[in-house]
């Protein structure tokens, strides 16, 4: 491999790749730029990823494989903090980079940043080392700030700072050579809210691990999860807060209980999300949904699991009748993703991405966001209608086959890294 050709660094400053899955600093994004990292690895890329320290018991330096290493850069407090408390440390962040780059004589061909935290970081390295970057921005402000208002979940000391998050997303914008939507619904977005031109944009969706998320025999992953054979299980998998829309999958389950009463005694959620050994870590998530089930009387109904390994996560997948993913705004989301590899049905809020990987009542089922009624509505079809259920089994994994695995996105992204290293290196001479 040449020392200089086929070198990217990746910048996640809130989002550790190695982070355990499940755990309250894990999320989509970590998944996403752990996976690139392996399979760009896979197909002749040195990758060098830099995330910030989050815990002091963490090693600094972790050789993953020959030419692969992640790095962790103090700035700030050496524990976990809220993305919001990130950005005032992204100076330090950007000096102690900087510093590894000239100190170990690294030459990166290309620089990729992920969330606009890390599209700060990537901008001045840029500015500074005249290297290439392009960006993924797994989350817009314009769109999240839209949503929170819409809710009635955004407070007047949130203005500001997601006026300065949409103000940097656009200098991204206009500073990287090239940038990422990983659907055509959040290009469409930075077209529409951003002034994006549509030659600056590449569509390269998000993959999954079809070997990890396979399909598996039922009955088996419910001896092992020790769930009854005659349940009627429904799967919530993700983070406990606002914007994943789990109150409204708990108020649904009122709606169906209601209509279909003798499910009393067999229909269960089971949530998986939260860290592992302390749930109530996610304090007002956790015991606003907890306060609805009890409101509801569903205790018998739901039952709350915690974080779970990506291992036990596959059988929590082949143990349940359908995925429910009840979000209220998702720029794209990998629960659908590894649900449908498995051919487990989901049911999805028609919102951002979920509309790209999800075509209705093809590879799966769209209901309004916020919509119980209507979330209860589809959930009782895809319980009694057998040959949609069976139809959504099987197409939902080819879609997966042909579109959504890490091999073929990383392959994507590898051709989208080299062409605009080409293009740079062209314009440089010229």
């Amino acid at each position: 491999m040449g020392s200089n050709h086929k070198r990217v660094l990746l910048i996640s400053v809130h989002g550790d790749p190695l982070a355990s899955p499940g755990s309250i600093e894990s999320g989509g994004q970590n998944i996403y730029v752990r996976e690139l990292m392996r399979h760009l690895h896979k197909l002749g890329w040195a990758v060098d990823v830099m995330s910030r320290l989050n815990k002091k018991k963490k090693r600094t330096f972790v050789k993953v494989h020959k030419d692969v290493n992640v790095i962790r850069m103090p700035a700030g407090p050496a524990k976990f903090i809220s993305k919001d408390s990130v950005y005032e440390h992204l100076p330090e962040f950007l000096s102690n980079t900087l510093s590894y780059i000239l100190n170990e004589k690294k030459h990166y061909s290309i620089i990729h940043s992920n969330y606009w935290l890390s599209g700060w970081v990537g901008m001045e390295l840029k500015k500074i080392l005249n290297i290439p970057l392009t960006h993924t921005y797994h989350s817009l402000g314009y769109i999240r700030y839209q949503t929170l208002k819409r809710f009635g979940e955004c407070g007047d000391d949130q203005s500001e700072v997601f006026k300065k998050r949409i103000q940097i997303e656009k200098e991204i914008l206009s500073v990287a050579d090239k940038v990422i939507a990983t659907s055509t619904f959040e290009k469409m977005d930075l077209i529409k809210y951003y002034e994006a031109q549509s030659h600056k944009l590449r569509i390269i969706p998000v993959g999954v691990d079809e070997k990890k998320f396979q399909p598996q025999e039922k009955s088996a992953a419910r001896n092992k999860l020790g769930i009854p054979q005659e349940a009627k299980v429904l799967l919530y998998v993700g983070r406990l807060e606002w914007r994943k829309g789990l109150d409204t999958l708990i108020e649904a389950l009122t709606h169906v209980l209601l209509k279909r009463p003798l499910l009393k005694d067999t229909l269960r959620l089971f949530v998986v999300g939260g860290p592992r050994k302390r749930p109530l870590y996610y304090d007002n998530g956790y015991k606003s949904v907890k306060q609805a089930v009890a409101s509801w009387h569903l205790e018998k109904n739901v039952s709350f699991q915690g974080g779970v390994s990506q291992r036990f996560l596959a059988t929590y997948y082949a143990a349940s009748d359908m995925v429910i993913v009840p979000s209220y705004y998702e720029p794209f989301g990998i629960i659908p993703l590894e649900a449908m590899s498995m051919g487990i049905p989901t049911i999805a809020s028609k919102t951002g991405g979920l509309q790209y990987t999800i075509r209705h009542k093809k590879t799966g089922i769209l209901t309004p966001p916020h919509r119980p009624t209507f979330l209860a509505n589809r959930i009782i079809e895809l319980l009694e209608d057998t040959h949609l259920y069976a139809r959504l089994q099987t197409h939902s994994r080819l879609r997966i086959k042909q579109y959504f695995t890490w091999n073929k996105v990383a392959k994507a992204m590898s051709r989208f890294y080299s062409a605009i290293i080409k293009n740079a290196t062209i314009t440089s001479h010229t």
